[in-house]
């Protein structure tokens, strides 16, 4: 009798631990223990600070000598807004253009275009801007698809791209991410060219 009880304490307990922890008992939603919360704020950042803020997120670049392994795994959906193309992205609980503006702009007609596109409101929105280097290496991924370092599910015209972070050794400093190299590079407001992808909180 006290080992049927001890197996049926035992029996609950592990149902219980399994129930737990697929219902995503962290918080997590949908279950997803890979949820991820990337810096939103412009920094000014050296070569290692950035590098160790992307492996500090788990972000990878295949371009750059960083250790370790891509482990984010990003849950894209595409949606359609007002006529505007979206990917939402429910791990990183942001939301993305589908499709870059083609234009290379300099940094202050790449703020023009941001504004341009709130003053729109793209997608029924007017809170885009030009993402950190964190948000828009979250969108790299291990292997080429095509041309790009990214996920199919994008259009997938671009090279350099503007992050709103600045490059601290340099004065006008600026990084990019290269999506045809699949790397985070340096370069600068003054004189940069750079596409861009805009994105916003959900």
């Amino acid at each position: 009798m006290k080992v049927s009880k001890f197996f049926t304490v035992l029996i609950l307990t592990t149902l219980s631990f399994m129930f737990f922890s697929c219902s995503g008992g962290s918080g997590a939603s949908g279950g997803s223990v890979d949820n991820i919360s990337l810096r939103s704020e412009s920094l000014v950042l050296d070569k290692e600070t950035l590098m160790e803020g992307l492996t500090s997120k788990n972000l990878y670049c295949p371009g750059e000598d960083i250790p370790g392994k891509l482990i984010l795994k990003n849950r894209f959906e595409p949606v359609l807004l007002r006529e505007a193309r979206i990917v939402n992205d429910h791990v990183s609980n942001l939301m993305w253009q589908q499709d870059e503006e083609s234009t290379r702009f300099g940094w202050k007609e790449a703020l023009d275009y941001v504004s341009q596109m709130n003053a729109e409101k793209f997608g029924g929105y007017d809170d885009w801007r030009i993402p950190t280097s964190e948000e828009l290496a979250s969108l790299l991924t291990p292997k080429k698809n095509g041309d790009n370092y990214m996920d199919p599910v994008f259009h997938k015209e671009l090279l350099s791209t503007w992050t709103c972070d600045e490059f601290g050794e340099s004065p006008s400093g600026a990084w990019f991410v290269d999506f045809n190299g699949g790397s985070v590079t340096d370069g600068t407001r003054a004189a940069g060219l750079g596409q861009v992808r805009l994105v916003r909180g959900l």
